[in-house]
């Protein structure tokens, strides 16, 4: 989910768009991939605790791009939440009212479990984007994801548009066969990106650099 979103963003920021890539993941890997320390910045709980804005959490990388950064502190981001009572279905319209209109594009990476922060961010965004690696967790985790986003759009009356993406795709293997045939089925109809993404070491390494696959030389 990490080189997904900081790729993206890259891709977009090359093209003219303003970006701010927020990281609600407590392990802060989209943070580090930028290659800040967080320690003593100010990141999404700072902002909920009122003792930051979210203009001061923002951190400028370069020019177009922006990111509001972790770290471990919001591991406690979904029990802030909770106990403040803080309404999820506009708890980022909230929270980004005041820079919004600054950027043409926000991307929220967001930790692998159903916790509060990611139903808030589900009901901010235009679309949620999900990458399906070709094992069976992978495959297990985007039918939760699908029954978890239709009792959503039950309960808050909206319908949540989100897509899939082939990711780590190779074509030589059965799992990867297998993950192909899932989302060419037809409850996936509408739901899968046309884009796949293939096994490719040169994204891990990249990424071990702070760098992403738009800031290498080589065509892919």
């Amino acid at each position: 989910k990490t080189t997904t979103v900081d790729n993206i963003g890259a891709c977009a920021n090359t093209y003219g768009a303003r970006v701010l890539e927020i990281d609600a993941d407590p392990q802060g890997n989209l943070t580090d991939t930028k290659g800040i320390d967080a320690d003593e910045l100010p990141v999404l709980i700072d902002v909920l605790n009122n003792d930051a804005t979210i203009e001061e959490a923002i951190i400028h990388v370069s020019p177009g791009l922006d990111i509001v950064p972790s770290r471990i502190e919001n591991v406690i981001l979904d029990n802030k939440i909770i106990l403040d009572k803080m309404p999820l279905d506009r708890l980022f319209t909230n929270l980004l009212s005041s820079v919004i209109d600054n950027y043409d594009l926000i991307i929220i990476d967001l930790p692998p479990t159903l916790g509060t922060v990611v139903t808030a961010a589900t009901l901010f965004s235009e679309m949620v984007i999900a990458p399906l690696n070709p094992d069976k967790f992978s495959t297990k985790g985007l039918k939760i994801l699908q029954e978890e986003i239709k009792k959503l759009e039950k309960h808050y009356q909206k319908t949540i548009n989100y897509k899939c993406f082939l990711n780590k795709y190779s074509g030589n293997t059965i799992l990867s066969g297998k993950a192909y045939d899932l989302l060419m089925s037809p409850e996936m109809q509408g739901k899968v990106l046309q884009t796949a993404v293939r096994h490719a070491q040169e994204v891990p390494n990249l990424s071990d650099i702070n760098k992403n696959l738009f800031t290498s030389i080589k065509n892919s």
